[in-house]
């Protein structure tokens, strides 16, 4: 009776998960074909026409607009492709940035507004941002762990 009853189960699981992992087709993206340059940690935009991504050890940002067919790169600086985040418009790019000041990491809030090529920093360089930062939904915002408690800056 347990292996009548362990068979069905079997049976059933194998339906439905031939369902739930039902693949459908999906575009190939070129990737940009420089030698020896690694590309990772692709972000799509909110409004789905464009690609972010970084290099190897998150220097730097690019981003592949679909309708152009361009890739343009947004910054070279440092950790500026960790954990970047897009503001819900597609407007903008949130990233926390870092450069060395007397072999002490360094790092400042940036903000890269897309349609103006400009960019601005939201706090100065310091010592302890060990956060990712975070947009609000309505993109006026940004909160950030500075170490000891939870911070906020405009992005206007």
């Amino acid at each position: 009776m347990k292996n009548i009853l362990i068979m069905m189960l079997m049976f059933i699981v194998s339906i439905f998960s031939q369902e739930i992992l039902r693949v459908k087709a999906t575009k190939t993206l070129v990737a940009p074909t420089e030698t020896g340059v690694v590309y990772m940690n692709p972000h799509w935009s909110p409004d789905g026409k464009k690609i972010a991504f970084t290099s190897a050890n998150f220097r730097g940002i690019w981003m592949y607009e679909f309708e152009t067919k361009q890739i343009l790169q947004i910054s070279s600086e440092m950790s500026a492709g960790f954990g970047f985040s897009w503001s819900s418009n597609s407007q903008a790019l949130l990233a926390r940035v870092s450069r060395f000041v007397d072999n002490r990491r360094m790092s400042a809030i940036k903000i890269y507004h897309l349609g103006q090529h400009e960019d601005d920093y939201l706090t100065d360089y310091r010592m302890r941002i060990p956060d990712i930062p975070r947009l609000t939904p309505k993109n006026d915002q940004i909160f950030f762990y500075n170490g000891s408690r939870v911070a906020q800056a405009s992005s206007a």
